[in-house]
């Protein structure tokens, strides 16, 4: 070979799109006293070895990994790659487990505290504290799990950016449900992790409710993306206890497309979150949609608790915000009513949000209702610049049939200098 080639053949070696695997580490024993072979000594070894890792399984039956304290974290230098689809007999759904009753108090069923990792095809259960629990950790990939039945949150990113949560393809799919929190984001400014093609809140059918108390818990961070416009990159979030997705102010700039969100995986059926489909708590610049057919949200069957709006922006800082494209309270089709229980988007305090360009029908109460109320001063303040164009409210998408909300269309209570529809046709 040609001397001046051999570096850059190197180079190309290093950089591709996954890590130069120099270790490959194989788990065959269930049990868990960190000898050779287990679970245990696997992360183990992995973790202080320096190089990149693969750890495949090759397990007896019945495939099921019961840590008897914290297992090590998945913190090297190099990333490791924990792929339960090695195991023979995987066809597409994971089969290994690590189930946590045996782990003790606060255990975490996997630490990530290192960039480039990859956890999955692996059943992660019955922790008493996080699923998978993400430090500060940057551009991993959690794949094809089922995170259920955890303690605390199934995923809980602390500070990680560029993290991924599922993907595009069925393989790809995590079923977070049963768990306190499905995903929750929080720490010191996590920003662009994304969350992708996930059942959360649902068994791993789409169709039943298997409910976290919240679907995502956004906390801090910016510009997490909850979906996506492309095919697979919707997820459904669906059955769960409280709001499907809950935003709160030190979370900034999230994208909400292309999701289910209390409906099933089909978006025929109803499979609503107890209270809000999506919650936005005093935050501005959230997008909820968008122009394109890929970026329509349906938001519908929300409000199986006390209460439930589709889309519920509240507080006087929730502004600017953008609801665009969405189906809310009608089915992925457009054509046949999935009502929120109360109203299908309500502004409660927050001015200059823009509705515009989705079908709001079938609610339970106001197509739209915007008030204006403090819970600063518990009294009546104007809500201002509300523009609200281009939506069905009321009918189906053709705009021909009649799917009412049980109340008005649109309800404006204090409220001022508000737009409804335009000089457009389109408006």
């Amino acid at each position: 070979m040609n001397a001046l080639l051999v570096p850059l053949l190197f180079v190309l070696l290093v950089v591709g799109s996954s890590p130069a695997v120099a270790d490959t580490i194989t788990v065959t024993s269930l049990t868990d006293n960190g000898e050779s072979g287990t679970f245990r000594w696997a992360l183990a070894r992995a973790r202080t070895n320096g190089v990149a890792d693969s750890i495949l399984f090759d397990l007896p039956l019945p495939y099921v990994i019961e840590p008897t304290n914290q297992l090590p974290a998945v913190g090297d230098s190099q990333p490791t790659w924990l792929l339960g689809s090695s195991q023979p007999g995987y066809t597409g759904v994971p089969i290994v487990t690590v189930r946590g009753t045996l782990a003790g108090a606060s255990a975490i069923g996997l630490v990530v505290t290192s960039a480039g990792n990859r956890v999955q095809a692996l059943v992660i259960a019955a922790f008493s504290n996080y699923g998978v629990y993400v430090q500060s950790a940057h551009s991993n990939e959690i794949q094809g799990c089922y995170i259920v039945g955890n303690g605390s949150s199934g995923v809980d990113i602390w500070a990680g950016r560029g993290n991924v949560i599922g993907g595009t393809i069925a393989s790809d799919r995590n079923v977070i449900s049963s768990n306190y929190y499905g995903v929750q984001i929080r720490g010191s400014q996590p920003h662009t992790n994304r969350i992708v093609g996930n059942y959360i809140g649902t068994d791993p059918t789409g169709s039943n409710a298997w409910p976290n108390s919240v679907g995502i818990f956004a906390q801090a961070g910016a510009g997490l993306l909850v979906g996506g416009s492309d095919a697979g990159e919707g997820n459904v979030i669906s059955g769960n206890t409280g709001s499907g997705i809950l935003v709160l102010p030190s979370a900034s700039a999230c994208i909400i497309r292309g999701n289910f969100i209390g409906t099933d995986a089909s978006g025929s059926q109803a499979v609503g979150n107890g209270l809000n489909g999506v919650e936005d708590q005093n935050v501005g610049g959230i997008t909820i949609g968008g122009t394109n057919a890929g970026d329509r949200n349906v938001i519908s069957g929300n409000g199986t608790g006390s209460g439930g709006q589709g889309v519920y922006l509240f507080g006087a800082d929730a502004r600017n915000n953008l609801v665009v494209g969405n189906y809310i309270g009608v089915d992925a089709t457009g054509l046949k009513a999935i009502s929120n229980r109360n109203n299908g988007v309500q502004v409660l305090g927050g001015g200059s949000n823009t509705i515009s360009g989705n079908v709001i029908s079938g609610n339970g109460d106001a197509g739209v209702r915007v008030y204006g109320y403090s819970y600063s001063c518990f009294c009546n303040v104007h809500v201002t610049g509300t523009v609200i164009r281009g939506n069905y409210i009321g009918t189906d998408r053709t705009g021909t049939n009649a799917l009412r909300n049980s109340g008005a269309g649109i309800a404006l209570i204090y409220s001022r200098e508000a737009v409804i529809g335009g000089t457009n046709t389109a408006d």
